[in-house]
């Protein structure tokens, strides 16, 4: 099942760094690291990274979950209270990628998108974002891996409203667009109303560093208003949206070294800052709630997987598990996704793939999701997602890598929601 693997290889978490889906790459930390005047800053307490694990291994709080399962082949690409968005990607050539809505409350799924508004000129739906009311995604003229260059092709990112009574969609708004040789592929996050997206201006040709800066923008899509939330002139890697906050990674032109910046979503006021401080590349996108932090980096070595960190406010920053990746602020509690390796460099060799959590109040991790219950199918984290009060969801594509298509049938997606118990 190695070809699944999400979280795994560096390669993987590189990309996600990268141009590809508008996540993008290095950074060198400005002339000064602290925060702007009025923002609150933990940067008294540098962040220095322990080598050794700082937590114990205990038991799970008593988690609830109700199990649905939907076709094979689909991508978990965000969800609501009441509905899950799933991408599903062209079966075979020319067959355009989709998206189906799956009810929580009914467990019924069904196709809502049924391709891209552009497919005939070449375009397909490459990111999907969904939440209870909005479904957002984008179209890349060409593919994945599309690189820029004179004659690049473009992206479009679209909206389009959820009718909750027939689980359809409205007719899709265009949001934005851009040629890649102007701005990088957008990410991007609907909640609630709100369709929130980060891009980075192209390249300079002879630097290969963001040329003019990034920016994040939002646009209220039941009033059709749009704003910038927030920009600069170096680089966003990373952006993801929680409880009124847009939390973004924001990195230079030389260094790997990263700045967690956190704004008020409404107001576009910067109100928590932080330097990483890290010498390798981070992975995927750090979560900010409540003042705690926390964030995975990938370590140096031969086939790599990123190492999980958090950092309460105290200051004190706590190795909390290896191997660890995609964490999601839940509750009183921290959950991520992560796999058992043995040996070390280019001889490590996976033993299984867990979902885990971490308690900060007792300082302890557990497993949710392993062992016999895991078995040999590879659960995910969604990744970007911000803080939850009490619920998050992890899905798993439960199908052998032997499977042939027309075999898909026996093996369904299967995605669980979790509701997690308060203190």
């Amino acid at each position: 099942m190695d070809d699944r693997l999400r979280m795994g290889l560096v390669a993987c978490g590189i990309g996600v760094l990268m141009v590809a889906g508008g996540c993008a790459r290095h950074a060198a930390p400005p002339a000064s690291q602290g925060a702007s005047a009025g923002v609150d800053s933990m940067e008294a307490t540098a962040v220095v990274y322990p080598q050794a694990i700082g937590s114990k291994e205990g038991s799970a709080p008593a988690l609830t979950f109700k199990e649905y399962q939907v076709p094979a082949m689909g991508e978990l690409e965000g969800y609501g209270e009441r509905f899950a968005a799933i991408k599903y990607n062209m079966r075979a050539a020319g067959e355009p990628t989709t998206i189906s809505l799956l009810d929580f409350t009914t467990g019924t799924s069904k196709q809502a998108v049924s391709g891209a508004v552009n497919f005939k000129n070449g375009y397909n739906i490459v990111g999907v974002s969904g939440a209870d009311r909005w479904v957002a995604w984008e179209e890349l003229n060409g593919g994945e891996g599309v690189a820029a260059s004179n004659d690049a092709p473009g992206w479009k990112l679209y909206a389009a409203s959820i009718n909750a009574d027939s689980m359809t969609c409205g007719t899709p708004v265009l949001v934005a667009e851009a040629a890649l040789t102007s701005l990088s592929r957008p990410l991007f996050r609907v909640e609630g109303d709100t369709l929130y997206w980060l891009t980075n201006s192209a390249a300079d040709k002879e630097t290969a560093r963001s040329a003019s800066g990034a920016a994040v923008k939002a646009r209220d899509l039941a009033k059709g208003d749009e704003r910038t939330v927030c920009e600069t002139k170096r680089h966003y890697a990373t952006m993801s949206v929680e409880n009124g906050s847009v939390i973004v990674t924001e990195e230079g032109d030389e260094s790997k070294e990263a700045i967690v910046r956190v704004f008020d979503a409404a107001s576009g006021a910067e109100t928590w800052s932080l330097s990483l401080k890290n010498t390798d590349y981070i992975s995927h996108f750090p979560q900010v709630h409540d003042g705690s932090l926390v964030w995975t980096v990938f370590g140096e070595g031969g086939l790599s997987y990123p190492d999980l960190f958090y950092r309460g406010t105290d200051g004190v920053t706590l190795r909390v598990r290896n191997t660890a990746s995609d964490p999601i602020p839940v509750g009183k509690y921290v959950f991520y996704d992560a796999v058992t390796v043995s040996g070390s460099g280019v001889s490590q060799k996976i033993e299984g793939f867990t979902i885990g959590g971490y308690d900060p109040a007792t300082n302890e991790t557990f497993t949710v999701i392993g062992g016999e219950d895991a078995g040999d199918d590879i659960w995910d984290m969604p990744m970007a997602r911000g803080y939850s009060p009490d619920t998050f969801v992890v899905s798993t594509d439960s199908r052998p890598s032997t499977a042939t298509v027309a075999e898909y049938a026996k093996f369904p997606m299967r995605i669980r929601r979790y509701t997690v118990p308060a203190r």
